[in-house]
Formats: C-alpha cells, sequence, structure tokens
C-alpha cells in the first residue's frame, strides 16, 4: 500500500496549503458546493492529486507480486505481462518499455528542474 500512503501524503499536504477563505469568498458570491470545488479548491490542490496520481503509476510498476496473485487468466496488467515476456519470451517490447520509462523519468525531471529556475528567476 505504499502508493495509497503517497498518494494520501501529496494530496494532504495540498489541502493543508489550502486557505479555506478562499472557498468561504467563493460561497458567498453564490457558488454552489460544487462549483466551489471545481472552480476553486481542485485548481488549488491538482499539483498534489497529480503528484499522488504519479506517484501511485510509478509504484505499480514495482507490484509484480500483487499483480500475479490478484489478476486471473483473463486480466493481464503491465507488469505481469513483462514478467511473463521476460521468463517465456526472448522481446524487444520489455527493452522498449524500460527505454521509454527511463525517458519519460529524465524528461519530467528536466521540466520539473526548468519550472523550479524559472519560479526562482520571478
Amino acid at each position: 500500500m505504499p502508493a495509497f500512503g503517497t498518494s494520501v501524503t501529496s494530496v494532504s499536504a495540498s489541502l493543508a496549503g489550502l486557505d479555506p477563505r478562499l472557498e468561504q469568498a467563493a460561497q458567498s458570491l453564490g457558488a454552489t458546493p460544487r462549483g466551489t470545488f471545481v472552480q476553486v479548491t481542485l485548481p488549488l490542490i491538482r499539483p498534489g492529486v497529480v503528484v499522488g496520481a504519479l506517484f501511485a503509476f510509478i509504484t505499480s510498476f514495482d507490484e509484480l507480486v500483487v499483480a500475479l496473485f490478484l489478476s486471473g487468466s483473463g486480466a493481464v496488467t503491465l507488469p505481469r505481462r513483462m514478467w511473463d515476456d521476460l521468463r517465456f519470451a526472448i522481446d524487444p517490447t520489455i527493452a522498449a518499455v524500460s527505454t521509454l520509462t527511463v525517458v519519460l523519468t529524465a524528461a519530467l525531471l528536466g521540466v520539473a528542474h526548468v519550472l523550479r529556475k524559472r519560479g526562482e528567476a520571478r
């Protein structure tokens, strides 16, 4: 359950930094509770939600044992497919997925670095 913990932590941190007066102001101006959430709260906590989703997605690659136990013969998850391909077939798909994972991680780190430098410049 590490993905659940990191997701909850990132969203909780975003919610802790949220100023409740912004929601109160939106409701006092006539916004419905749903409208307040969609137009005020969600945009403010979106970075925490995105980070939580990314952590959960990345952690899911490491959950091979859970995928092997929970998936039946009909359901094939990506970690199980990778495991089966490594055991039973010599296929360049695993190398391609690994390369894409490394490139995606490097690109995300590069974007985060550029955004941080822009924030410091302001």
